[in-house]
């Protein structure tokens, strides 16, 4: 199988487009922060020594305001670029190339489009797997308390959930690559979405070396960025005095800078790395239909994902009958 760094490698554009996106957001938010410290010299300049509360508030809504702007920007803007590069890294791992004759990108975005039909069907299926990942990990810890007679295993079981709850958006990315692998076996994306799902709760343990290299990777990426980014930034920028509430914004800088230069350098890696992984674990394995009803049991939105297929079977054989 196709390492991770070949993974990268072939598919540069994706990678330096997202580059492109993050830094471009980088830049947004030096032009933001500027903006906030302007706003705040204002108010300062009329109110006086009176002005500090309402500033260190206002930074604060600049903090949550920015970050806000950026969730959205990833969720309706940046994800379908995301998902492009999913498809063609699925396509690599499962075939080993893809077509010629087209940009990578636009391959990318087009097959997405032709798998989940709209866009809108894409979202929705990526926000039933997070939710079903997500309550599968809380049901994984509610096994540790039936081994509370076992010593430091719930103790264990916090760290390993703790492990995968960082790395959960990019067990999504993998389930959603099982998806696209399956995209021609006959089944809807609800029920190869959860397959994917059920394939993650038989591999957990074999994709857990994986998630922790990617929480190292995303820690030491984010808050090295964070702090060198807030130490340069302060030495040449220090406000005095009266000011001084208005240090706080070499912080709010860092912390947006931080977060695009994760982001852009190292998602890119952890989802090549996660989507592999994943894909090398199921490679062998039958699904465990009994773990799948377990699973229904447990999650809401892994049932919503089933009772999608469902209605959706529903819809064709009705529309089969309506041509017969």
């Amino acid at each position: 199988m196709i390492s991770a760094i070949e993974l990268l490698k072939k598919t540069a554009p994706f990678i330096f487009l997202r580059i492109g996106i993050y830094m471009a957001f980088a830049a947004g938010s030096l032009v933001y922060v500027a903006l906030m410290s302007f706003v705040g010299l204002r108010m300062f300049t009329s109110m006086g020594d009176g002005s500090y509360v309402t500033i260190f508030i206002l930074m604060l809504a600049a903090l949550f305001g920015g970050y806000g702007i950026m969730r959205w920007l990833e969720r309706y803007v940046i994800y379908l670029v995301k998902a492009g590069h999913i498809y063609v890294m699925t396509e690599l791992i499962t075939k080993g190339t893809i077509p010629e004759g087209k940009s990578q990108i636009g391959y990318g975005k087009d097959k997405v489009v032709e798998t989940f039909g709209r866009t809108s069907v894409f979202f929705v299926v990526n926000r039933l797997v997070d939710g079903s990942v997500r309550q599968i990990q809380r049901w994984f810890m509610k096994t540790a308390d039936f081994l509370s007679f076992i010593p430091q295993a719930k103790a264990l079981f916090g760290i390993v959930s703790r492990i995968l709850g960082t790395a959960v958006k990019y067990v999504d990315e993998a389930v959603l690559s099982y998806t696209i692998m399956k995209e021609n076996n006959q089944k809807s994306v609800w029920r190869n979405a959860a397959d994917g799902v059920v394939y993650y709760g038989q591999s957990w343990k074999g994709v857990m070396k994986t998630a922790v290299l990617i929480v190292i990777i995303n820690a030491v990426m984010w808050w090295g960025t964070f702090f060198l980014t807030a130490l340069a930034i302060s030495a040449l920028i220090t406000f005095q005095g009266n000011l001084a509430v208005l240090n706080i914004l070499p912080v709010i800088f860092a912390f947006f800078f931080a977060t695009a230069v994760r982001k852009a350098f190292a998602d890119p890696v952890a989802t090549a790395m996660m989507i592999r992984a994943y894909h090398a674990e199921i490679q062998d394995q039958e699904l465990q239909m009994d773990l799948g009803k377990k699973m229904h049991g447990a999650s809401s939105k892994f049932r919503e994902l089933v009772s999608r297929d469902k209605k959706e079977k529903q819809k064709t054989e009705k529309m089969s009958v309506g041509t017969t």
